[in-house]
């Protein structure tokens, strides 16, 4: 989780996992390191016609008042869905 190495967007929260040998194709860096959100890595992957199973997970911290609702973190992420388009897949 981080800043993506192609858009910019910090995706804190939401991370994905595809196969180490498919993620050397689509990696920034062209080796294990590199970071992509999960559209920028979508992007990559549709562009190289790579179909791929991805594990994604949403983390939204505790709630204790202080950290992000359900709803807020949704709305996020939403928020990218409408600026980024659709992600195939994910």
């Amino acid at each position: 989780m981080g800043t993506c190495d192609d858009c910019g967007i910090d995706y804190k929260g939401l991370s994905f996992l595809v196969p180490a040998d498919v993620w050397v194709q689509i990696s920034p860096t062209q080796d294990i390191n590199g970071r992509l959100c999960p559209w920028c890595a979508d992007k990559r992957l549709a562009a190289l016609g790579i179909h791929t199973e991805a594990e994604v997970s949403l983390r939204l911290g505790y709630f204790d008042g202080g950290s992000k609702t359900i709803l807020n973190k949704l709305a996020e992420i939403e928020h990218y869905r409408l600026r980024y388009g659709n992600v195939h897949g994910i």
